[in-house]
């Protein structure tokens, strides 16, 4: 049995413009204002030079940053001495973003972008809505390269293959691209092959790595698939002020689900092919047919705005992850920080992040052995000790590792000019503008 808990929907602005937006980070106004392919801070009046600005509410209420300009920030970059970056300004190009229509959509892409700014990056985010057709990602190379031509950057970073063959048509600033998975490893048919379209645009992302400045992966097996191993791996990172432990029958209060039933968190869409949902749907017909414990029904999040993913985790009695394939599942590492257990097929780099914590529990892509996992898990009394094992993806850990990215990439195009050592010990480096 399956239990769809319906879409809610907690943002109040329209997006407008087919291929792109621009949410400006940079102004200490009421947050981010969105125009169709501008660049604008916004202000107390909602209107900027004329025009007029439609406030996005989730995206402001945690993106919210004083001025940084003239500021700077001080970070440990691996092989490197303590340094000093005047604020870096990053145009930060995706096309993964919580919107009205999709508010838990590129989630993971928010928090890295707010974690940036929250150590004094300056970022402008142009969204490209390749959902919607193809060709808007032709669009917004036009776009992109006005953009880039009109304002100064240090630097452009791309989420996605697509988002980064985009971003490759201006050669102005350097570029990284963080690859997110099946950018590199390819989407499957109903008989779980990569399909002859999605080899092609598979064949041209690894095409794109050798035509950038920097390689972001989120692990060590789409690390392989880069050319010449130049990419650099950084799993997304996970907020722990979010993600934590929450009582059980209150977040089930709020998603209105039953105390005399168990459930297991299908995290994403059911028609999703490469989540592999009617393989969970046998397996959990198995359980409930071996166990004479409460039903086992399954809960599935199709277009849930991201702040309601700690409440879905922590009502449930574990998640399962059996895909295909992944890159780095964000979902597996939120649960971990919310100590819920696990069951998932060995893919991507969830075997690293599963460690061995009792009730987390690696599977074959069978319904029998899936089963067996779901009721070791479902055996286990208590809560998992997870959130001790990815303490190291921290969102602020990782957004540390991507500064350095950004910093190494500046220094090998010459953009970084060290300057001679202060009286304390630290290398202080100038942006030169």
């Amino acid at each position: 049995m399956s239990h769809s808990l319906p879409c809610v929907d907690t943002m109040s602005a329209t997006l407008m413009g087919s291929v792109g937006l621009s949410l400006n980070w940079s102004g200490t106004g009421s947050g981010p204002c969105l125009f169709p392919l501008c660049t604008y801070s916004s202000n107390e009046s909602g209107c900027e030079n004329g025009r007029p600005t439609t406030c996005h509410s989730e995206w402001s209420r945690s993106s919210r940053r004083g001025n940084y300009l003239g500021e700077t920030l001080r970070f440990v970059s691996p092989g490197w001495a303590w340094m000093v970056l005047m604020a870096l300004k990053v145009l930060m190009v995706t096309n993964m973003c919580p919107s009205p229509e999709r508010p838990g959509w590129g989630a993971f892409v928010k928090s890295q972008i707010d974690s940036l700014v929250e150590k004094g990056i300056e970022v402008e985010v142009f969204v490209i809505d390749g959902y919607k057709s193809k060709l808007n990602y032709l669009r917004a190379m036009w776009a992109i390269r006005r953009e880039c031509s009109r304002t100064h950057y240090d630097l452009v970073h791309a989420h996605y293959g697509l988002s980064g063959l985009a971003a490759r048509a201006q050669r102005r600033y350097p570029l990284i691209v963080s690859f997110c998975g099946d950018d590199l490893l390819g989407a499957p048919n109903r008989q779980g092959r990569v399909t002859f379209r999605s080899r092609v645009f598979v064949w041209l992302h690894q095409w794109l790595a050798r035509m950038v400045d920097g390689v972001i992966v989120k692990s060590e097996a789409m690390r392989r698939l880069v050319p010449d191993s130049r990419a650099v791996v950084i799993p997304n990172g996970v907020r722990f002020d979010v993600f934590r432990p929450m009582p059980q029958q209150d977040c089930r209060t709020q998603l209105s689900l039953r105390t005399d039933r168990r459930y297991v968190l299908f995290p994403y869409a059911p028609s999703t092919i490469r989540k592999n949902y009617g393989l969970l749907e046998r397996a959990v017909a198995i359980v409930n047919a071996e166990d004479s414990a409460p039903l086992l029904e399954i809960v599935t999040i199709d277009c849930a705005p991201a702040a309601m993913m700690p409440v879905y985790l922590n009502a449930v009695d574990l998640l399962a992850v059996v895909s295909m394939w992944e890159g780095s599942p964000n979902t597996v590492k939120e649960a971990m920080a919310c100590n819920t257990k696990i069951v998932a097929t060995d893919v991507g780099d969830v075997r690293e992040i599963l460690g061995g914590v009792e009730g987390c529990h690696l599977c074959e892509p069978t319904p029998e052995d899936v089963a067996r996992a779901i009721l070791r898990a479902l055996a286990v009394p208590v809560k998992t000790a997870g959130r001790e094992m990815v303490a190291r993806l921290s969102i602020e850990a990782v957004s540390d590792q991507v500064i350095a990215e950004y910093t190494r990439v500046l220094q090998n195009r010459n953009r970084l000019e060290p300057q001679v050592p202060t009286g304390d010990g630290a290398s202080r480096t100038r942006m030169e503008v």
